[in-house]
């Protein structure tokens, strides 16, 4: 999944249609949050779960450097989630 792709089918989706995160969204059923902060959860819980930061770098397509340095913080998933 690119990207692009990711952004196209969240905000919008074919001609002039609402992507599904933002329709969701502007009918209050879920908080509005972009796909980088996605991306930074998915990484972030990744981690947390015992995933290797290479492995972690490999499946979000950047290096282990950036991982170490702006995903590894394992106290996050510790928190409550709140319930939507």
């Amino acid at each position: 999944m690119t990207s692009s792709a990711l952004s196209h089918a969240w905000n919008r989706d074919g001609k002039n249609q609402t992507g599904v995160v933002r329709k969701l969204s502007n009918q209050e059923k879920i908080p509005y949050l972009n796909p980088y902060a996605t991306r930074h959860t998915f990484a972030t819980w990744a981690i947390a779960s015992g995933n290797s930061p290479d492995r972690v770098a490999y499946w979000i397509g950047d290096d282990v450097n950036t991982v170490l340095r702006y995903y590894v913080h394992p106290e996050a998933t510790k928190g409550e989630c709140p319930d939507f």
